[in-house]
């Protein structure tokens, strides 16, 4: 399990996914993304963060590269 934080908002999601498939998933340019991924960014992003325009974290909401913990 990976904890994604967002310390900006104070909000947190835990993922199945490991940090290296995170990280891994985040050095891919986002028009490259499956489906799938971008229904996980999409899902993540709106539990950390989901204000539009909003510009506290990445593409998925955290705040900072090394907002994972695991």
């Amino acid at each position: 399990m990976t904890m994604i934080r967002n310390s900006f908002h104070g909000t947190e999601y835990e993922s199945r996914k490991s940090v290296d498939d995170i990280r891994r998933m985040l050095h891919t340019h986002p028009g490259n993304w499956t489906t799938a991924q971008k229904t996980f960014a999409r899902k993540v992003w709106n539990v950390l963060c989901g204000i539009d325009e909003c510009t506290c974290g990445g593409d998925l909401g955290q705040r900072g590269k090394q907002e994972f913990e695991y």
